[in-house]
């Protein structure tokens, strides 16, 4: 019997980890010195606080200790794990799991998703399906290791200043010197944040969001789609109305959902994303 553990940057609706019995591992905010798990945060509230403060909150991978005690509840009830993570050029979180699957043996198969948010829970819910179809645990670290090519992740943010403070720019800092009046288009890839484009004026920015977001992948068919943002809900409402058509009829779902608060630190408040998952 195989069990799945991710961590709270996969944006997983709280019922979906029950029903599934997911082990999620948290990462911390650092707000003046005192730590909180992010699952204990709400996203809304936290948002509305962000545009108050006069400096960036900082973000921390779980300890190696805190996947130590998911995985030993969690082996009572399995006799494998596969536990996938937020993209280890973003955070440190894959060596902590490392660590803990080393420390507490037996069958953990831990995978750097090269993903973070929906595109993380989005590998999560097909590990779910692969379980129920009875495949083996090393054909779905084989799945996981690869799905990160059949997703696509694009996103805007008000500024670049969180990403910048944060340190999780890469190869998007050469946007910050050009930007003055245009805001950036940003993408996830090979699990490193790079720069899309940049676009004067919001309607250009959206359709460039939308579009980029829905070209196809090879010959694939679309399969899920996710909305996010960090407490902008207009513009996530308009990106709906934007992308029902092309999900419209096709059998793929669609979810649009308040952005989980760890990766919402670094994209400042205001920023909003699609993220799609190819067949």
């Amino acid at each position: 019997k195989v069990g799945i553990v991710t961590d709270n940057t996969a944006n997983l609706p709280p019922s979906f980890i029950r029903e599934h019995d997911i082990g999620v591992v948290s990462l911390y905010i650092m707000k003046k010195g005192t730590f909180s798990r992010a699952v204990e945060m709400s996203p809304e509230r936290y948002y509305d606080e962000l545009k108050k403060l006069d400096y960036v909150p900082s973000t921390s991978q779980p300890s190696p200790l805190d996947f130590e005690n998911v995985y030993m509840e969690m082996l009572k009830r399995y006799d494998a794990l596969i536990s996938v993570h937020i993209s280890g050029k973003l955070s440190g979180t894959v060596d902590s799991a490392k660590m803990a699957a080393n420390s507490v043996g037996g069958r953990i198969f831990v995978v750097d998703s090269k993903l973070t948010s929906w595109g993380l829970g989005f590998l999560v819910m097909e590990l779910v399906e692969l379980l129920k179809k009875g495949v083996k645990p090393d054909a779905m670290v084989n799945f996981a290791n690869s799905f990160h090519e059949k997703v696509s992740t694009y996103f805007t943010v008000n500024d670049l200043t969180h990403l910048y403070k944060g340190g999780r720019i890469g190869k998007a800092r050469t946007l910050l010197g050009r930007l003055l009046n245009a805001r950036p288009l940003l993408r996830l890839r090979n699990g490193e944040i790079l720069p899309a484009g940049t676009f004067r004026g919001k309607q250009k920015l959206l359709d460039a969001l939308v579009r980029r977001s829905f070209a196809r992948i090879g010959s694939a068919n679309l399969k899920k789609v996710a909305i996010i943002h960090t407490g902008n809900v207009k513009d996530a409402a308009h990106l709906k109305t934007m992308v029902e058509k092309y999900v419209n009829g096709n059998g793929s779902r669609l979810f649009t959902d308040v952005c989980d608060v760890v990766i919402g630190t670094h994209l400042g408040p205001g920023a909003v994303g699609i993220i799609t998952e190819w067949e």
